[in-house]
């Protein structure tokens, strides 16, 4: 029967028509290794990413969850290590909410760390490791779902860059195709 996997991307933000996250959702394949993938859209709303993603946990009861973000300007496709508690942002989300240096829980921890071994599916995939998630959407969802779910499931948050046709800069992009491949060799080794 397989493992069940909830992998999710966002919608477009920021006055982008697209968003490379969820096209590159979008390409997987329904079952990679020993998981059957179930796709899932996901509003770049504080709050509300997290809410929409716990509705399809909760109907879908997933080994692993992966949510995948865009971060325009990165090279390559990135890991994220820790979730912080803490929202702040240059932008709007697409609700028109902004924070400046505020607790996503004020009584939760400081942070948690993603409970996958990023180091080596960052090694096996030729992707990188990052440190934290930032402080917009991502990290609002990643936060939410560790606080909410520890240890339970295995939870990882993947960025993606933008693709040529948004990037100014060709070198800070990544063709879709590559991103599908590394996101597939992430997924076959979880």
């Amino acid at each position: 029967m397989g493992k069940k996997l909830l992998i999710t991307g966002f919608e477009p933000f920021n006055n982008e028509e697209i968003n490379s996250s969820f096209l590159a959702v979008e390409q997987l394949d329904d079952k990679i290794g020993d998981y059957n993938l179930t796709k899932l859209l996901v509003p770049v709303v504080y709050g509300k990413a997290f809410d929409t993603v716990y509705r399809k946990v909760e109907e879908l009861k997933p080994d692993a969850i992966l949510c995948v973000g865009q971060a325009g300007g990165r090279k390559n496709v990135s890991l994220e290590k820790i979730a912080i508690n803490y929202r702040s942002s240059a932008i709007y989300d697409n609700e028109g909410n902004k924070y400046q240096g505020v607790k996503i829980d004020e009584n939760g921890c400081d942070g948690f760390f993603v409970n996958l071994d990023i180091e080596r599916l960052a090694k096996i995939s030729n992707s990188e490791v990052s440190l934290t998630a930032g402080s917009f959407v991502c990290n609002d969802l990643l936060y939410m779902l560790l606080n909410h779910y520890g240890s339970t499931i295995k939870i990882g948050f993947i960025h993606v860059p933008f693709l040529p046709e948004q990037a100014k800069e060709k070198n800070i992009s990544m063709e879709l195709e590559e991103m599908v491949k590394k996101l597939t060799l992430i997924i076959e080794n979880l």
